[in-house]
């Protein structure tokens, strides 16, 4: 079966282009089956088809659902395809197969039968649905809509394409998404109005840095790093230093030195890939490329994909300071991925940081945005001097215990010091 996932919306590929596409699978079929010592007869017969499934099958284009499924990724006449495979326990594959008869799932394992509900469900979802031209509109501006609010792929643990497809027909049957447009309450602009995770919904974030010296190592490295954390979408740029400390501070985060006419993108936007195959599936199987025999490694050029991770503290108690003790979580997770049997000591680097909102870099915000600003400390007003008082015996003996000082930490956060 085939998903494509193009770079643009609305954009189909030539129908030529499938022909192809099943006139290589029957080849390939063909090919598996003289290997398998079937006879020119079988042969003939076995067959196979090609099912488009998901957003594209939907009409609307977009990235292919996430799923653990034998897949190979290819570029075919300039279209880059997902080709997912799945057996059926039948003697031969016509071409006017209908994938909606139950009993084809007999006797098929997970995979299979996760390959097999691509199709399937997308299907179904069509034939729910009474005005279908009406549904493909609305379904691309809710997908737009929610990767504008970065609510948007299973493998972060937002819906994914079918998800959003399956509430979008869901809602097109019951009424009116957009009532509060239509009776002037709101705008078209505000349903894609940009989400705020870094300008307002944070104070504090973990900042997970997976730094390569190689592009090439970047994408598979950066891929295994996202495969262990679930979570976000990273932010890829690329950085040119001087000597090891300008490295090191690169390898924590930092995009001081970041290379001039180069553009942050996020890996979303990138579509590398390499990086998406080994966020898929952990990486088990990706080539690793070897610096010794891929040209020299520029040591002054570095490849970096930072992930942002939200925090919510918990309120402080009276007299409590506020820390964040990561360190063990921290050296579980870095030991998780380089303990991965294609980490190049020297090649890759991760690094695990907390930071503060108004830390974050620059390209973190959309022109327009407003980014959060350091608070002000807070100045303690001088106390008002008071009359004279006299001294008792206690005093003048140095028996009396001084008053307890205030601490503030270097946070800003205060706590009471014990009596001495």
């Amino acid at each position: 079966m085939a998903a494509q996932s193009t770079r643009q919306f609305g954009v189909t590929p030539p129908i030529s282009t499938l022909q192809l596409i099943q006139r290589v699978v029957i080849e390939f079929v063909k090919t598996v089956g003289r290997r398998k010592g079937l006879s020119p007869a079988a042969l003939e017969a076995a067959g196979g088809k090609i099912f488009t499934y998901g957003s594209y099958r939907l009409g609307v284009y977009g990235p292919v659902p996430d799923a653990f499924v034998p897949i190979i990724k290819l570029e075919f006449s300039g279209i880059s395809l997902d080709l997912i495979f799945a057996r059926l326990i039948l003697p031969s594959i016509p071409l006017n197969l209908d994938l909606k008869n139950n009993g084809y799932l007999r006797g098929l394992d997970d995979k299979e039968v996760r390959s097999l509900n691509g199709t399937r469900v997308t299907d179904q979802i069509l034939e729910l649905v009474a005005q279908q031209k009406t549904f493909r509109l609305a379904l691309r501006a809710i997908k737009l809509w929610a990767q504008r609010r970065a609510i948007y792929s299973n493998i972060v643990g937002f819906p994914g394409g079918v998800a959003w497809a399956m509430l979008v027909a869901r809602v097109c049957q019951l009424g009116d998404i957009v009532e509060k447009i239509f009776a002037k309450q709101l705008t078209w602009n505000d349903l894609f109005t940009r989400h705020t995770f870094f300008s307002r919904d944070y104070k504090y974030y973990l900042q997970i840095t997976a730094s390569s010296k190689t592009k090439e190592a970047d994408s598979v490295w950066s891929g295994l790093v996202e495969s262990k954390l679930r979570h976000l979408v990273g932010v890829e740029r690329i950085h040119v230093v001087k000597d090891d400390a300008e490295a090191e501070q690169v390898k924590n985060g930092s995009t001081k030195y970041q290379a001039q006419g180069t553009k942050t993108e996020t890996t979303d936007e990138t579509k590398d890939p390499a990086h998406t195959a080994a966020a898929e599936t952990g990486a088990e199987d990706a080539q690793v490329p070897d610096p010794a025999t891929n040209g020299a490694v520029d040591s002054r050029t570095i490849y970096t994909t930072t992930y942002y991770i939200g925090l919510e503290l918990e309120p402080l108690e009276p007299g409590a300071s506020r820390s964040l003790d990561i360190p063990t979580d921290a050296d579980v997770f870095e030991s998780t991925c380089t303990s991965w049997r294609g980490f190049q000591e020297g090649i890759n680097d991760l690094s695990i940081t907390h930071v503060r909102s108004f830390d974050l870099p620059d390209d973190a915000f959309e022109p327009g945005e407003t980014r959060p600003v350091r608070p002000k400390k807070k100045v303690a007003k001088p106390a008002t001097a008071a009359a004279p008082q006299k001294r008792s015996i206690d005093a003048v003996d140095g028996t009396m215990h001084p008053e307890a000082k205030r601490q503030v930490s270097s946070n800003g956060f205060t706590h009471a010091a014990t009596p001495a």
